[in-house]
């Protein structure tokens, strides 16, 4: 009995050893990513001679996916590895195949903007938010102290009149103050 248990020990420990040299045989992936997202790659199968890789797209707001390169490192060699799709194409995620022996996948992600981001109404000062600095803005602009720029009435108009009153820097006020809410200056048509 105690033979069997040893012999059945052995047997395990020896069927455990291939799954574990298996298990680590697999490529490490390098994602990079200079800026626009944050892009992931990961085996999401594999056969006998590839590895199938798969690298989602998160781009931010306002950006797209500009560019998308790999390479297999095979010991001290690099090969490129080719793309099902063709450019341009807005994916969510892209598949490709690396090979079996590679020790190493590098993916490099562009991505551009898509066009420049919306001014937000009332906001004169181009800080994001709507503060006293931005109804201050507007009432020189009314008082004729300060001269106003096409970017200035497209974003502190928000009686939608043509020009920057008294009244347009009252209702940036009352957002600044919390008395309103930033979405009643996008809907003061």
């Amino acid at each position: 009995m105690k033979k069997l248990l040893s012999l059945v020990l052995a047997l395990i420990i020896a069927a455990a050893i291939p799954l574990a040299v298996f298990a680590d045989s697999r490529p490490e992936i390098t994602v990079w990513c200079e800026e626009g997202g944050s892009p992931v790659a990961e085996i999401i199968s594999e056969n006998e001679e590839v590895y199938r890789i798969r690298v989602t797209f998160n781009p931010d707001k306002n950006m797209e996916l500009d560019f998308v390169s790999a390479t297999a490192g095979l010991g001290a060699f690099e090969q490129p590895l080719m793309f099902e799709d063709e450019f341009p194409f807005a994916p969510a995620f892209i598949d490709f195949d690396a090979p079996k022996d590679c020790d190493s996948v590098t993916v490099a992600v562009a991505f551009k903007q898509t066009s420049a981001p919306a001014s937000m109404k009332g906001d004169l000062d181009g800080d994001k938010e709507i503060t006293v600095s931005d109804a201050l803005r507007a009432l020189r602009i009314a008082a004729k102290l300060v001269q106003p720029t096409e970017e200035d009435i497209a974003t502190g108009d928000v009686d939608y009149d043509g020009e920057i009153t008294v009244s347009d820097a009252l209702k940036i006020l009352r957002v600044a103050a919390k008395l309103a809410t930033q979405e009643s200056l996008e809907s003061a048509r």
